[in-house]
């Protein structure tokens, strides 16, 4: 019988012990590494719009989206939102859920709403007259940083959003 204090019971052999022992470390080992795989450490990050945000301008090229007035509640040190930057930048790796819709003020003309991630466009991007919406999987490594830029087709466009909100949620993580 193993005794984890590396004493022997004096009816099994120290043999016998050390190869049940040896068995016991990999099972368990094989154990925690399944349930370590099956157990996705939660991330989550938001911004709103929780109040009445200024007007932005709009213009053929894409720029952030400056509305966000509220982070939502998160989990620290996984996913941080930052007002000051308009972004959510994941701290840990992984495939992330990015979902993010707003509503506006009466706009005149389609406006076309696309998630960054590094100042990138992804391919997940909406094109409506007063609603938009945007949900994609990213596969963000730490310290990426995501954010929602807007454009017109052509000159300007003074939008007021309301009820926004941009969110990202880990689904799986990524492992070296």
């Amino acid at each position: 019988m193993v005794d984890f204090n590396n004493r022997y019971s004096p009816a099994i052999p120290p043999e016998s012990d050390a190869e049940l022992a040896r068995f016991l470390r990999s099972e368990f080992g094989r154990l925690r590494h399944a349930l370590t795989d099956a157990v996705v450490l939660p991330a989550f990050a938001g911004l709103e719009v929780a109040g009445t945000p200024a007007a932005q301008t709009l213009t053929p090229v894409y720029s952030v989206l400056e509305c966000w007035d509220g982070i939502t509640p998160t989990i620290p040190e996984r996913a941080t939102a930052s007002l000051a930057t308009n972004s959510i930048t994941a701290d840990e790796a992984g495939v992330y859920q990015l979902v993010a819709s707003g509503g506006m003020d009466l706009a005149t003309r389609p406006c076309t709403f696309a998630a960054h991630v590094n100042g990138t466009l992804t391919a997940a991007f909406s094109v409506t007259q007063a609603n938009w919406a945007i949900s994609a999987l990213l596969s963000l490594s730490a310290g990426d940083v995501v954010d929602i830029r807007g454009k017109v087709a052509t000159t300007t466009l003074s939008i007021t959003l309301q009820n926004a909100a941009l969110s990202i949620f880990r689904v799986s993580e990524i492992r070296a």
